[in-house]
């Protein structure tokens, strides 16, 4: 059998499902000619589907040797030296694969990524610039160098790399919904924004809203919730007291979970309502779930974040579509009716900025609460001793930290005297912690001023971090959720400002809620003199947080019956009206 005879043969037995036939007619073949690069290739290939990675080595290697010039079997070694851990010589057969094509997508992203892990940023992001100059399609270039200047900090450059994207490939959706999602972390321009939002939702959920006048129901209304976070997740986090008790408000609930990781908080969703899981359901199939179970309306929580379902509400889920909670801005998309908000977070105008009708939930648009078993705060360091050093602190995802805020916190630090910094960052190396304090540098906060939170491998402690931090200061533009309500929970104040757009305002949202209005700032001076206020006054610092978790836990925010009652009557709101 020749070459070409048996890699057709073994590539229609892998496709039909026989790997173990695939392996068996592609070594017939290598008996005979056992450097046949494309037959090596692809046994390499079945043994690496088959994750057997030193097997799949060994065939691309001899793949690769016996086609020295072929720069993608040169990728293949590489990657698979990757996938082995072997990353010494997986950068060199890398180097190989560049220098035969510079703008090799795949290979640029293994040595990035080696780079990267090395903390060799700016080696890596000119490794990507020269790339995307030889690539013929570098879209996804453009996307893997934004992520990663957004895990480094270095946020505006990212959303700068994205516009250029954006207007390199107009048509490109997923660049123009990666730029929609980063650019909540800059001060862009709100108008322009919503516009880049609704290009995004015509290009991806293409379709017309259309009146839907359906009078209330007789009976219970039938609520479904389309959610990837239906588990331990942020957003899980706020569902959690909601869900349950909508039921008790007459309404019949539905879930549609498309949850990846099911774990202990995803058992809990399940026993809610009526449960389905279509993790792995087509939108056809959700929209007939959907259709079958008669929903009257249909609340989507990712917006545009991972695990979105955004696309398929083109085709209208349910008489009436609704977006909450998961994207702190509007969907663009022409067939989502409502976005569930807030007086606060959404003042009147906003619908300026929404492609949706806004509904807002009397009070705050979420409701929180801590879990059994949470930790109780506990007031060290600056809080209790006069002598100790304040620790102002956010654990917000660095990416939050906009240059503007940097410059308002370190004026913080400044005017108080050996004050400190504590930071929380996912991936704990000494080139990424020296990153994110350059942030810092330029406003003459010194990097030993800088602190980060030791790793926190569950959420007990990572509550019990919170007690390492006097105050806490609210990032900006896009302001803390979760954590600025386990800040408060933690018995630790949170000071924001007060900015112009859902994303900028949730934080005076939840501060109202909790009634703790006095910490919200109305422009970045007044944050400087809230926050060196607390520090200043260290009795009232320590009354303040020793009340905290009891006044918090009887404030709005904390009040999941009525939060049920009003978010229940908005959503009545929405169907009646």
């Amino acid at each position: 059998m020749r070459a070409q005879a048996a890699v057709e043969k073994a590539m229609s037995q892998f496709q039909a499902g026989d790997a173990e036939g695939a392996k068996r007619t592609l070594r017939a073949h290598l008996q005979r000619e056992p450097s046949e690069p494309n037959v090596n290739k692809l046994l390499g290939m079945v043994h690496a589907a088959c994750n057997e990675w030193p097997q799949a080595l060994f065939h691309i290697g001899r793949a690769a040797d016996a086609s020295p010039k072929d720069a993608e079997l040169r990728f293949m070694h590489g990657n698979t030296l990757y996938q082995l851990a072997k990353f010494d010589e997986a950068a060199k057969a890398i180097d190989r694969a560049l220098a035969i094509d510079p703008g090799h997508v795949g290979a640029t992203q293994i040595a990035v990524k080696l780079l990267f892990a090395a903390g060799r940023f700016e080696e890596a992001f000119a490794r990507i610039r020269r790339a995307i100059e030889h690539a013929a399609n570098p879209a996804e270039l453009y996307r893997d160098s934004a992520v990663m200047l957004q895990e480094i900090g270095r946020t505006a450059e990212a959303t700068g790399l994205l516009r250029e994207a954006v207007e390199r490939f107009p048509g490109d959706a997923r660049l123009l919904v990666q730029a929609c999602y980063s650019f909540n972390f800059v001060d862009a321009d709100a108008g322009k924004h919503a516009e880049m939002h609704r290009k995004a939702g015509e290009m991806l959920a293409p379709g017309v809203r259309g009146d839907v006048l359906v009078p209330p129901p007789p009976g219970a209304l039938r609520v479904g919730v389309l959610s990837s976070d239906l588990s331990d997740h942020a957003c899980g986090t706020f569902m959690m007291p909601l869900l349950p008790r909508l039921m008790s408000q007459d309404i019949e609930l539905y879930l549609y979970s498309t949850t990846a990781h099911a774990d202990s908080m995803t058992q809990k969703f399940s026993g809610m309502g009526q449960w389905r899981d279509v993790r792995d359901a087509s939108f056809d199939d959700i929209a007939a779930k959907v259709a079958a179970d008669h929903v009257h309306v249909l609340i989507e929580t990712n917006g545009w974040t991972a695990g979105t379902r955004l696309a398929g509400f083109s085709r209208r889920l349910a008489p009436v579509q609704a977006t909450w909670l998961g994207y702190p801005n509007t969907t663009g998309v022409p067939s989502m009716d409502v976005r569930l908000v807030d007086a606060v977070t959404d003042p009147p105008g906003a619908e300026a900025l929404a492609s949706e009708r806004l509904v807002r939930v009397e009070g705050c648009f979420l409701c929180y609460q801590g879990r059994p078993g949470d930790p109780a705060p506990e007031a060290r360091g600056g809080a209790v001793s006069d002598d100790a050093p304040i620790t102002f602190g956010s654990f917000n995802r660095i990416s939050k930290i906009s240059d503007r805020a940097a410059g308002a916190w370190s004026r913080v630090l400044n005017a108080v005297p050996g004050s400190r910094l504590l930071l929380k960052a996912r991936v704990q190396s000494e080139a990424l912690r020296a990153a994110y304090a350059a942030k810092f540098a330029p406003h003459g906060v010194d990097a030993g001023r800088i602190v980060f939170s030791p790793y926190a491998p569950d959420h007990h402690t990572h509550l019990t971090l919170y007690n390492e931090m006097d105050i806490a200061l609210d990032c900006f533009p896009y302001n803390g959720t979760t954590t600025t309500c386990e800040a408060l929970w933690m018995g630790v104040p949170v000071v924001t400002v007060v900015g112009e757009t859902h994303r900028a305002r949730v934080g005076a949202s939840l501060l109202a809620a909790a009634g703790y209005g006095e910490l919200v700032a109305e422009n970045e001076d007044d944050f400087v003199r809230v926050a060196t206020g607390l520090a200043g006054d260290r009795a009232a610092l320590r009354a303040m947080k020793a009340a905290m978790r009891a006044r918090v836990q009887v404030s709005m925010l904390c009040d999941a019956d009525g939060y049920a009652s009003r978010f229940a009557a908005a959503l009545r709101s929405v169907w009646g009206g």
